[in-house]
């Protein structure tokens, strides 16, 4: 009897970490879309709220933080049923215009250990206007 693909991933997921199933996820992702990066996979599977360091050559590191700054926090996801493809967007990216995402990302962090909420928000906002910098195809949505 032939097991599907499902199954297969059902048993190997029983003897791997959050971390080697993360790795995992990269590895098949990147098979089908070579411009897809790290951070989703990585954020997602691994545990609580965190800074993700990657690296050229070696796995990434965490640093986790104390939630106590949400503790009253209320965050709400909406569908909108509106979706796109990201590969025109990801070819698009212009990776020097990236960069100033890290000074916000160690802004953020400072905010963070502060539990400066306030500061967070602002630069959470700053990071959406850096980050819509770096391709024009970001706020383009061709279901509209």
């Amino acid at each position: 009897m032939t097991l599907n693909l499902f199954w297969w991933f059902m048993i190997l997921t029983k003897k791997l970490s959050n971390f080697d199933i993360c790795k995992l996820a990269v590895k098949l992702e990147k098979k089908f879309n070579p411009f897809t990066g790290h951070q989703d996979s990585y954020g997602c599977g691994m545990r609580d709220f965190k800074r993700i360091h990657f690296f050229k050559n070696k796995d990434p590191s965490f640093n986790y933080y104390n939630l106590k700054m949400f503790e009253n926090f209320d965050m709400f996801l909406l569908y909108t049923n509106i979706t796109r493809e990201s590969n025109p967007i990801l070819k698009d990216i212009n990776v020097a215009k990236t960069k100033k995402q890290l000074k916000v990302v160690e802004d953020m962090e400072k905010a963070i250990n502060k539990v400066d909420f306030k500061q967070m928000c602002v630069l959470i906002n700053q990071g959406w206007e850096n980050k819509k910098k770096t391709s024009t195809k970001i706020l383009m949505n061709q279901s509209l």
